[in-house]
């Protein structure tokens, strides 16, 4: 079975490849669709934790309202930190941009 899709997985890389390489693909939907699960994973990787653990720490004496106050703070908590490193990242993108322009001129 792994053979099989290892083979499959090779084959359609070789054919994009090919048919990158004779062609000019101005639109693929394989974009809207890797665009979508971009999007789409966190809350995907979030039921599939809480499926797979709820049961554990509801045996542990913790109420279903309890692990979903605590998962939303370190959502909460993650998000933030991202949205954070993203500004700096961007700053300073920015400012290597506009030093590097100074410089030239």
């Amino acid at each position: 079975m792994l053979f099989v899709a290892l083979t499959l997985v090779v084959g359609l890389v070789a054919a994009a490849l090919v048919a990158g390489a004779a062609t000019d693909p101005g639109f693929s939907p394989w974009m809207t669709v890797a665009g979508s699960a971009v999007k789409y994973w966190v809350g995907a990787f979030g039921i599939l934790l809480v499926v797979s653990h709820l049961r554990h720490f509801v045996a542990a004496g913790l109420t279903r309202r309890a692990v979903l106050a605590g998962g939303s703070a370190v959502g909460a908590l993650l998000s933030l930190t991202v949205t954070l490193l993203g500004a700096l990242l961007c700053h300073w993108l920015v400012r290597d941009v506009a030093i590097r322009r100074q410089a030239a001129s």
